[in-house]
């Protein structure tokens, strides 16, 4: 359910436009936060619950290490396509802070934004669909 939520938070990024109300981003990180907080200690529970007891340590560290990838990894994805989406000289001004009109720049950077939106909601619904066919924990004393 909390990546649901998480994708729902990307589909109010998606109407975000440089005239937006600073509220649809406010909707958005509530969306965000709510979804991500229902979801990570829950798949960290699962994991651990079906890790052997004597390799708390090993998975914990593990865990830790493919979330940190995870999170490092959106980010080359969501600057790639951004990249790749929005002309170079835009993203020039933009990152530089030399912006001389407002305008067409934010408008053509949004749109690489939104492309990294779209292609951040198709990965959350596979995770999605691979989180709901994990099927049931075992949690025993027997690990």
């Amino acid at each position: 359910m909390g990546l649901v939520i998480m994708g729902l938070a990307i589909l109010v990024y998606l109407t975000l436009t440089v005239a937006s109300s600073l509220y649809v981003v406010l909707a958005g990180s509530f969306l965000t936060g709510t979804g991500s907080s229902m979801f990570y200690p829950a798949n960290n529970s699962a994991v651990m619950a079906n890790s052997p007891r004597d390799l708390y340590g090993l998975s914990s560290g593990f865990l830790r290490t493919m979330a940190n990838i995870g999170m490092l990894g959106s980010f080359v994805i969501a600057i790639s396509i951004a990249s790749v989406s929005v002309p170079r000289y835009v993203a020039f001004e933009v990152f530089a802070g030399v912006l001389n009109s407002l305008g067409s720049v934010s408008a053509s950077f949004m749109s690489g934004i939104h492309a990294s939106l779209l292609v951040a909601i198709v990965i959350l619904s596979i995770a999605a669909v691979l989180s709901l066919s994990r099927g049931g924990e075992t949690r025993s004393d027997q690990h």
